[in-house]
């Protein structure tokens, strides 16, 4: 499919008079764009995953960019940070373990500012945890706001053990700091029970 149609209908809207419309009217077309941006959004980055994977950045100037994300900067005049943000971001929804994720962004189901707290949120967890958690932080995304659901994913925590969805949990900042900066252990009885210790002392292997 060209996006020569696409590019059309875009100048049509913009040359339309919006004073003319009915209030319902325009209020119902801005709720509709905003969701149709998202979705152009989503398959933005599923092109970008595309282009990525054949390493194909460069290709419609005929030259072999080194990478991806120096490629957009040069293209797109984004800075190095968010161009490389695009990039990891794209590879994990679309080449990465969360794929439930970029099916919700290409339906409409979930808005690109979350799907970037799951990918930003998730990306030094093993792929397998990843792949298990998730459908829970699928769920989680559809009930929070962007900022609450940022909090949610920063506080998940791998417990000592096999590295699975039943080993993560869920720290509030005061005690993700102490595990993470203070070097405290933490260990899951078989009762489903946290025992946290500090770093000099033995932790307990029974409940």
């Amino acid at each position: 499919m060209g996006l020569a149609p696409l590019a059309a209908a875009i100048d049509a809207l913009a040359a339309q008079d919006l004073t003319r419309l009915p209030d319902a009217h325009g209020a119902a077309r801005a709720l509709v764009l905003r969701g149709l941006l998202e979705r152009l959004e989503g398959q933005w980055l599923r092109e970008l995953a595309a282009v990525d994977a054949r390493g194909a950045a460069g290709a419609e100037q005929g030259v072999a960019a080194p990478s991806t994300a120096g490629w957009l900067r040069g293209r797109v005049r984004a800075g190095g940070a968010t161009a490389s943000g695009w990039v990891r971001m794209a590879r994990a929804l679309f080449r990465g373990a969360l794929q439930g994720t970029a099916q919700a962004l290409a339906a409409g189901e979930l808005s690109v500012a979350h799907a970037a707290v799951l990918t930003h949120g998730t990306r030094d967890l093993p792929a397998p945890t990843v792949t298990q958690a998730e459908p829970v932080l699928l769920q989680a995304a559809r009930r929070l706001d962007p900022p609450r659901l940022r909090r949610l994913v920063a506080h998940l925590h791998q417990v000592a053990g096999p590295t699975n969805l039943a080993n993560l949990t869920l720290l509030c900042r005061t005690h993700h700091r102490t595990v993470h900066d203070d070097g405290w252990h933490l260990h899951r009885h078989p009762n489903g029970h946290l025992t946290a210790t500090p770093p000099h002392r033995k932790h307990p292997t029974a409940a």
